[in-house]
């Protein structure tokens, strides 16, 4: 996925919904960031930055390794929950930016994932 991609993930994930407020006369569109809870917002509610990753961290999550693997390569990351079950995830990116917001998708996606009875890792119901 791309940054864009997994920042609008994440922003429909937390309840934000890109809505038309005004046309200008010229035609021009102009969009903003609405929130289930009646929130709004003309910047989107996480931006391309590292705190806008971090802020799409689940709590209980936290970074726990990342690093520059080469030009050619990427980014490497990992993150740690550290209450109820210890659990770890690991995320590789183009970019320092992407890795973190991958790697705060893949702890939402492990955080609300369930087994079912054969203990297959089965997707759960994603909070909002």
């Amino acid at each position: 996925m791309t940054t864009t991609e997994l920042i609008e993930w994440h922003a429909i994930r937390a309840g934000w919904s890109q809505v038309l407020r005004h046309v200008h006369a010229s035609g021009i569109c102009q969009y903003w960031w609405k929130n289930d809870n009646g929130k709004e917002s003309f910047d989107h509610p996480f931006p391309a930055t590292i705190d806008g990753a971090a802020s799409a961290m689940p709590k209980g999550w936290t970074l726990f390794a990342l690093e520059e693997t080469g030009p050619m390569s990427g980014w490497s990351s990992s993150a740690i929950r550290h209450t109820g079950k210890v659990r770890q995830v690991f995320a590789h990116g183009d970019n320092e930016i992407a890795t973190r917001y991958l790697l705060a998708k893949l702890a939402w996606e492990h955080e609300h994932a369930t087994n079912d009875a054969s203990g297959a890792l089965t997707r759960g119901k994603e909070a909002k």
